[in-house]
Parts: C-alpha cells; sequence; structure tokens
C-alpha cells in the first residue's frame, strides 16, 4: 500500500520546530498526551512520535539526534515509502540546529500548530460522522460531535498560574532569541532586553531630527540578526529614497563624491559635552549598479538565507492602514516567511482604522496605536515605529512623557518609548542623546541619557556610544 505523500507547508514547520526547538516541542507534547496520529502522514506521525518520545525521557527537543533515531528506524523499517519520505525531509534541513530554533517565531508556530492539528482532528470527525450518517446512526453522529474537544496550544490559553509547570519555567526562562535586535556597548546596554519579541516600541522626536534613519537602521540591523524583517515606509520617503539609503548602508559608502566623516570613538566631558574622534574619508565618483549589487550579495551571504530576510514596502501618505499591514503579513505567512520584526516609518502618516474615519482625530490616532500594539501581539512580532513630538520639544534639552503630539494614550500602548534628543550643536556633529520616556518593564530615567554618534552620509546613526 502506498503512502500518502502529505506535507503541507503548515506540516513540515510544525514538525521542523518539534525537532530543533525545545519550547515548541514541550508544548505540543504536553497537550497532545498520547495521541499517536496528530498529523494526516503517517511518516509525519513516525517523526512527531519520536520527537515526543525523545522529550519525554530528555526534556529537550532531539536535533541533531533525529538523526541517530531515522538511522535506527531506517535499519528496521519495511515500509520503505516513509524511510524515503521521512529521509527526504531530515536532508532538508539545515545542519545549524540551534540556528533553526533561534530563528523560529516560537509562539506564532505554536498557534499555527493549534489550528493544524484541530483541522485534522475536525477532518476526521466529519469523516466519522458521515459514516455514522450512511449507517443511520444519529445518535452515534450526536455523541461524537458533542464529545469533540479541540487541542489548545494557543498562547492565549487559560493557564494553571499555581500548577502549570510549563508555564512557570517558561516565564522565568531568560532567553537571548526573543531578543530580535543587538547593539553594541553602551547603546546595546540602553535597549537591553526591550528590543524582543511582542514588543511594541516608538522613538519620539521633533521634525527633521532623523527618525526615519533610526527607523532603517533597527531594520537593517534585525536583518542582520538573522530576523525577517518587514520595513514599511507609509507616506515619508518614496521607495527610491528609501533603496537609496539601503544601498548607502550596505555599500558603507555614499552615492557619489562625497567626504564622509566617521566617528571612531567618544567620551563625555565633564560638563557632559560629548568628545568624538572622527576619521574623514572622501569617495570619488558615484557608485555603480555592479558595486551595489555586490554590496547587497555581500549582506545576504552573511545571513545565511536564501530568500532577503528583509522586505520593503512603500506607500502614499494617509493610505495604509494597520489593517492593511496585516493583511500583506497574512500573505507573506502563507508563503512561509513570518515576520520577526515590522518596522513602520511612521506611525502617525498612517490611514485611519476602519470605523475610525468618523470620530475625532485624537481618537482616530488612538485606534491606530491600539491597533499597532494588537499587531506585535498577534504575530508575535517586535514592532518599531516613530511619532513626532509636540512644538515645545524643539526648544527642549530632554523629552519627556509631556512631549507627546495628538493623544496621550500612545504612551498606554507601547512596551518603550525612547527619545531622539539633539541640540543644533549636536545636530552638526551627527550625535543624539537617547532617554527612556516610558519603559513598561525595566527601570529607567527620564533624565538619563546615552549619548550615540553616527554618520547619516552612511546611512548610520549609531556607530559609538557612550553612558
Amino acid at each position: 500500500m502506498k503512502v500518502k505523500k502529505y506535507q503541507t507547508d503548515e506540516e513540515r514547520s510544525i514538525l521542523t520546530g518539534m525537532i530543533v526547538n525545545d519550547r515548541v516541542l514541550a508544548r505540543i507534547r504536553s497537550h497532545l498526551k498520547n495521541e499517536k496520529k496528530p498529523f494526516r502522514s503517517k511518516w509525519s506521525n513516525t517523526v512527531a512520535g519520536w520527537c515526543m518520545d525523545y522529550s519525554a525521557k530528555y526534556e529537550r527537543a532531539p536535533r541533531v539526534a533525529i538523526q541517530t533515531l531515522f538511522q535506527a528506524y531506517a535499519d528496521s523499517s519495511q515500509d520503505e515509502d516513509s524511510v524515503q519520505l521521512i529521509e527526504k525531509f531530515l536532508s532538508s534541513l539545515s545542519d545549524d540546529y540551534k540556528g533553526l530554533a533561534k530563528e523560529m517565531n516560537e509562539d506564532h508556530l505554536i498557534d499555527v500548530a493549534a489550528a493544524f492539528f484541530n483541522q485534522v482532528r475536525m477532518e476526521r470527525l466529519c469523516q466519522s460522522v458521515e459514516a455514522d450518517l450512511l449507517k443511520r446512526d444519529v445518535e452515534s453522529a450526536h455523541q461524537r460531535v458533542i464529545g469533540f474537544t479541540p487541542i489548545n496550544l494557543a498562547t492565549t490559553s487559560i493557564v494553571g498560574v499555581l500548577t502549570d509547570k510549563e508555564v512557570l519555567a517558561d516565564a522565568l526562562a531568560e532567553d537571548d532569541s526573543e531578543v530580535m535586535i543587538h547593539y553594541p556597548g553602551a547603546l546595546g546596554e540602553f535597549f537591553g532586553p526591550h528590543l524582543c519579541r511582542d514588543g511594541f516600541i516608538a522613538f519620539l522626536a521633533p521634525e527633521k531630527r532623523g527618525k526615519s534613519f533610526w527607523l532603517i537602521d533597527v531594520a537593517w540591523r534585525a536583518m542582520q540578526n538573522k530576523r525577517r524583517t518587514l520595513l514599511y515606509s507609509v507616506g515619508d520617503m518614496s521607495q527610491r529614497q528609501m533603496m537609496r539609503r539601503l544601498i548607502v548602508r550596505a555599500a558603507r559608502r555614499p552615492l557619489g563624491s562625497e567626504r564622509v566623516v566617521r566617528p571612531m570613538s567618544i567620551k563625555l566631558n565633564r560638563d557632559g559635552t560629548a568628545q568624538v574622534r572622527r576619521v574623514a574619508k572622501h569617495f570619488k565618483g558615484p557608485i555603480s549598479y555592479g558595486a551595489a549589487r555586490a554590496a547587497m550579495k555581500e549582506v545576504k551571504a552573511k545571513t545565511a538565507h536564501t530568500d532577503s530576510l528583509l522586505k520593503l514596502k512603500c506607500t502614499s501618505n494617509s493610505t495604509t492602514r494597520v489593517l492593511d499591514i496585516q493583511s500583506d503579513i497574512d500573505e507573506l505567512v502563507r508563503d512561509g516567511w513570518v515576520p520577526d520584526v515590522v518596522v513602520i516609518d511612521y506611525a502617525d502618516i498612517l490611514a485611519a482604522e476602519s470605523g475610525a474615519a468618523g470620530v475625532e482625530f485624537r481618537h482616530q490616532t488612538n485606534e491606530t496605536w491600539k491597533a499597532l500594539r494588537r499587531l506585535s501581539q498577534d504575530n508575535h512580532c517586535l514592532v518599531v515605529t516613530a511619532t513626532q513630538s509636540d512644538a515645545a520639544s524643539y526648544d527642549s534639552e530632554v523629552l519627556r512623557r509631556r512631549n507627546f503630539s495628538e493623544d496621550k494614550r500612545k504612551l498606554s500602548h507601547v512596551t518603550g518609548m525612547a527619545g531622539l534628543n539633539q541640540t543644533e550643536e549636536e545636530k552638526e556633529k551627527g550625535i543624539y542623546r537617547l532617554n527612556w520616556i516610558l519603559l513598561r518593564e525595566g527601570v529607567y530615567y527620564e533624565s538619563q541619557c546615552v549619548t550615540v554618534a553616527g554618520c547619516l552620509g552612511l546611512a548610520n546613526p549609531a556607530l559609538v556610544s557612550i553612558w
């Protein structure tokens, strides 16, 4: 009898998660319990069984041990079709099992697994009910329907606070893989663990202070950290303008003939002002297409992915809603590209959400920021954007909570809001001072700033930093 060759993208993703990720496997095993056939195909259920048995014995995912388990199965099995299908699947996986686990959007995959297993269960329920009805056994069909219990793996499920060991361990785990973006030096200490999955971070700054440069920097570093990153420009810059900045960042040189002054080190004087040591370099002639293409290829090679981990979409001012961004994400997920980071340049020029178009502008703003927070929660990703501060902020040495614009409820929805502070003198020198205006978790002081020096000529606002 031939084995049916079922293997959807969802099935492949779930099996991969069970093989390489401790948390995904533990969640699935604890809820499937003794169920032997959660997948449609025989060979998938075989691999899943190995993973769950391994987890029960060693309390971790098998990772490289899956090859040993497969070899033992292949040596004794008479089912050549299943052996071939499993071998084909395992050979398609990267040898870097830890890397696969780190890149995985765990919570999203757990939600996908819940929906997938319930779909399989419902298909089998329908088949059984249909068979009962063909036999005119209405009572059996009725009992099957009322006895159906869905699997609840979802991250929004009810948990026992005092009894659920898995939830307790998960809350205490310090998982560096949940940090989406790492900055070096003092700026890295400033951001700490806050650029994380499920986070919603916003930069607050007056007009023309470099918000777009900072958002591009966030997206670029997320991609370099091997995170799938979706970058939106919703009206502030065109696709051509965005691509020109990204080319500069990749090539580490300006587009044309230009003298660039790059900061090499930074220290603070006794009066708190920054002293930056710089090196100047003159670039001659425009960058060619070949050089730009080579720079992009070099960056892509370092990510070790066949597809681009950074995707860009540019739209017109006030035409894109958060709902439209979610629709784009849903389409990418269907293609197997699950974003870890979504960067939006910037929130203030998003269109009003459906149902909010007729209300007062500040209420429209609140609905947009609520939707942005929902975007981070529903997709288990980091959302980063920026917002413009009020008129008083132009003369402020340090931005504070009172410098919000339109609606103070913006502060209620973010997990962190960072101020971009800069005097005219600092602007000439490419110096920023960042402070936490609000931080949901962790200790912060509005007056405490990290000083950062960069080079906008290289599309990099953060090269050196100091407390």
